[in-house]
């Protein structure tokens, strides 16, 4: 099936013209990550990335022209579970070649107990996020953060702060997987409900599942008895020797069942080897990854990043090998 990447204004939306169609062939997966990105996990308790997509996005959203405008109309969201710490936050983004200058207001907000956002936690204005990747491709781009969320559902997504303008890139989207909660603030006077809504009240974002927003996450220590809040995530724990030469150990724990992918991927995000794919048992547990790349060959020399999922959560550690 054809995927396309939308965008829409409100003359376009009137008309039910969908825009842009960039992607001639099948899922856009994530393998185009930029160096230097994945979030190791170092930071305290933080148990690495929590997302709610599958890895792979098959369209991508964003709304333009008189379709973004204050306070936040054209934003985008993804749900999460506190209390704990948001200690980062990525974005999935991708661009038509209209990437110039423009910068987005990252943004956390508390649930307004309807099952949308509501009161803004943190508010980081003006972010860059840096040079976006050409569609089909799809970039990550990531920040720090350090804000508390309260116990119960809260939002974290972006608004692309280019109100009347062009839009700059936009948000992958998983129109496929297990699904997460997302969400898109409507302006008025677009034919459709204005506020909080599910991306696929929107005809050509129908399908959508979830959006490529995910965060670095640790649960407060208070709450880790509920069974609810004891984390899904799984946790790369070692990577020995690192740097490596030939050999590298890798250390990682799950804490529920089902099956376990762990891939090495270079630094441009594409997949070098498949460790290991199995059915696991909560518990801590090992690989070995011998340095070569999936058709025998040895893998040069640079940096490379492991990564593991687990359920649709994922982690991943930054990794080098030396000569």
């Amino acid at each position: 099936m054809k995927r396309s990447i939308f965008f829409s204004s409100m003359l376009w939306i009137l008309l039910g013209v969908g825009a842009a169609r960039a992607n001639e062939g099948g899922p856009v997966s994530v393998p185009s990550i930029q160096d230097g990105i994945q979030v190791e996990q170092s930071r305290g308790e933080c148990f690495g990335i929590w997302q709610n997509h599958d890895n792979s996005f098959e369209a991508a959203y964003g709304w333009n022209f008189d379709a973004v405008a204050d306070p936040y109309y054209g934003a985008f969201a993804e749900s999460f579970e506190g209390p704990g710490t948001v200690c980062g936050i990525q974005f999935w983004l991708t661009q038509l070649g209209n990437q110039n200058g423009q910068t987005m207001d990252v943004i956390v907000w508390d649930d307004d107990n309807t099952g949308n956002p509501g009161p803004v936690l943190q508010l980081l204005p003006g972010i860059d996020p840096g040079a976006v990747a050409q569609w089909p491709d799809v970039s990550l781009h990531a920040l720090d953060s350090e804000i508390l969320v309260p116990e119960g559902k809260f939002w974290v997504g972006y608004w692309g702060d280019w109100a009347g303008s062009q839009a700059g890139w936009f948000v992958a989207a998983d129109e496929n997987g297990t699904g997460g909660t997302p969400r898109t603030n409507i302006a008025p006077d677009l034919g459709y409900p204005a506020g909080w809504e599910s991306p696929t009240i929107v005809l050509p974002w129908e399908d959508c599942r979830s959006l490529g927003i995910q965060i670095d996450f640790a649960v407060d220590p208070a709450s880790t008895d509920s069974p609810e809040l004891a984390s899904p995530l799984p946790s790369l724990e070692r990577l020995s020797p690192n740097p490596f030469r030939s050999r590298v150990e890798v250390e990682y724990q799950v804490s529920q069942r089902g099956p376990v992918s762990l891939s090495v991927h270079d630094a441009g995000g594409r997949l070098i080897a498949s460790l290991e794919q199995s059915v696991r048992e909560p518990g801590r547990y090992k690989a070995e990854w011998n340095g070569r790349t999936a058709d025998g060959n040895e893998a040069d020399a640079g940096v490379y990043f492991v990564r593991m999922t687990q359920n649709g959560a994922s982690a991943g550690k930054r990794l080098v090998r030396v000569r």
